[in-house]
């Protein structure tokens, strides 16, 4: 489901506990003292450990997000019964967790967003009479996915959820949907994002498999190097809203575009490179320059040259998102050396100094 069917707003599945460590926090659930990025870090790790309790006491290792949140009740606030009833403070009494996921289940479908190509994929095979169910490995149970599904959820015949079957896709469930459904494995087409335990899984029990890969490897680590490693970084850039705003998906995305099956494989690098590279940053600016011309009331930017050309372009480009600002945009010959002077807000010191610096670094001395 999860990078197939839906997508998350964050570069990484566990950004999105540094999210809620911040709602959390910023709610008045967490303990004193307890950060977001130490709850993103006990979020994490109460997953490994309720697997591993229950593999060692059941021999099953798929836990519910409810037994997850059993082994972390004690990082939120304790109530008592009375102000439990009262309702005016954030917090856990005994052992009842259901808040705390609701509140995850919450933040996790306002991160969330459809695969258009795969949620038109469902509804024309239902229009063909082929039933759809929907295969798993998550901690959410039934009542949860149909929340986040919405009216989707008529759209599939049923689920098979890890969680509640007790097994993941690598250890039988797939065997688990070829039981109860009774159908030859090779009229079944499983897609997923995992080479493991979307492809590799289902093949094993004769079930043909569609590797659906969420992101090139090479776009992996340029992302990977954008993002700091330290939680406490990533936690100040990732909006509690809207996290990176769906970009580290888009650029995944377009990078499977059709587009690029039609151009020579010498020019596919560079179409790659300016989709999910520049392209995000250049609509940033440009976005940047119409809400900062707009706050000051100017209609008109001059764009130094040479690269000024690619601006005007752009800036007319993006002209429709914003009609009701008509901004000019008007091409600039000017040497960068001699309008340095116009950097200077204060002329203090430290303004100098960088001025200076720069204008030096154009000299050498023999």
């Amino acid at each position: 489901m999860f990078d197939t069917l839906v997508w998350r707003k964050v570069p990484k599945p566990e950004d999105l506990f540094l999210i809620l460590g911040k709602c959390f926090k910023e709610e008045g659930w967490l303990r004193p003292g307890l950060t977001p990025e130490g709850f993103a870090l006990l979020r994490a790790a109460a997953d490994k450990t309720a697997r591993y309790e229950k593999e060692y006491c059941l021999h099953m290792s798929e836990v519910t997000l409810t037994e997850i949140y059993w082994r972390m009740h004690s990082l939120f606030n304790p109530l008592t019964v009375e102000e439990m009833l009262a309702d005016k403070k954030k917090g856990v009494f005994s052992s009842d967790v259901a808040p705390l996921v609701q509140r995850e289940v919450a933040i996790e479908k306002k991160l969330m967003n459809f695969e258009d190509g795969i949620v038109q994929l469902i509804s024309y095979a239902g229009e063909q009479g082929i039933p759809v169910v929907l295969v798993s490995d998550t901690y959410f149970e039934e009542q949860e996915i149909t929340e986040f599904l919405g009216t989707l959820t008529s759209k599939f015949s049923t689920f098979y959820l890890s969680c509640v079957y007790g097994v993941s896709k690598r250890k039988g469930l797939f065997r688990a949907l070829l039981r109860e459904r009774t159908i030859d494995p090779q009229r079944i087409l499983h897609i997923g994002d995992h080479p493991a335990a979307d492809f590799h899984a289902a093949r094993r029990e004769g079930i043909r498999a569609l590797h659906y890969p969420k992101r090139e490897a090479k776009l992996d680590e340029v992302i990977e190097w954008e993002w700091s490693e330290s939680l406490e970084k990533r936690a100040q850039l990732l909006d509690s809203e809207e996290g990176d705003f769906g970009m580290s998906a888009a650029r995944s995305k377009i990078l499977y575009h059709k587009e690029l099956s039609y151009l020579p494989k010498e020019e596919r690098f560079f179409w790659k490179y300016g989709a999910s590279i520049l392209g995000p940053i250049l609509l940033g600016f440009i976005q940047w320059i119409y809400e900062r011309t707009h706050e000051m009331g100017e209609g008109e930017v001059f764009c130094l040259m040479r690269e000024g050309d690619l601006y005007i372009e752009l800036i007319k480009r993006y002209a429709p998102y914003y009609p009701q600002h008509r901004l000019k945009a008007t091409p600039l010959w000017v040497s960068r050396l001699f309008i340095n002077h116009a950097s200077l807000s204060s002329a203090n010191g430290n303004e100098l100094f960088l001025l200076m610096k720069a204008f030096l670094a154009h000299f050498t001395v023999e």
